[in-house]
C-alpha cells in the first residue's frame, strides 16, 4: 500500500476536525494530519508550499467540507484549479458532507479533481476503504 504522508482536513467544525484527526491518526491512515477551519486558511497554506516548490509538503489527500462560511468547498475547488498546474504530485481530493444532497454529489462529479464524495462522519471502516481504493 502506498504511503500517505500528509492529509489536509478542511472543515469549519472544530469538534469534527478533532475527532477526524484522532481517527486518522489512530488507524495510521497517514503520517501527518493538518486540520483547517476554513478553506482560505488551507488554501493559503497550500499556496505557500507550492510557491516554495516543496512538493513533499503538499498533501497526498484533502478532505474538503462543502458547507463552510467565507470560502465554501466549491470556492476552494475553483481556487485549487487555478494552481493545480503548479502541483507536480498527485493529490487525491474528497468532498466531505454531513448529508447527501444529490445535487452536491452531481456537482462534485463535474470536478475532475474530486476523487469521491464522502459522507460525514469519517470512521475507521470508511477510511480503510478509501485507503485501499485510492492508495492501495
Amino acid at each position: 500500500m502506498n504511503t500517505i504522508n500528509k492529509v489536509y482536513l478542511i472543515d469549519d467544525d472544530e469538534i469534527n476536525n478533532f475527532i477526524c484527526t484522532n481517527i486518522l491518526r489512530k488507524i495510521d491512515f497517514c503520517k501527518e494530519v493538518l486540520a483547517f477551519e476554513s478553506g482560505t486558511e488551507a488554501l493559503d497554506a497550500l499556496k505557500q508550499v507550492v510557491d516554495l516548490g516543496d512538493m513533499s509538503q503538499v498533501p497526498d489527500a484533502i478532505f474538503l467540507d462543502i458547507n463552510m462560511p467565507i470560502m465554501n468547498g466549491w470556492d476552494f475547488l475553483a481556487e485549487y484549479r487555478g494552481m493545480k498546474d503548479k502541483i507536480t504530485k498527485k493529490v487525491t481530493l474528497f468532498m466531505l458532507s454531513s448529508s447527501i444532497y444529490q445535487a452536491d454529489v452531481e456537482k462534485s462529479k463535474q470536478f475532475g479533481e474530486v476523487a469521491d464524495f464522502v459522507t460525514k462522519p469519517l470512521n475507521a471502516d470508511l477510511l480503510n476503504d478509501i485507503k485501499t481504493k485510492y492508495f492501495g
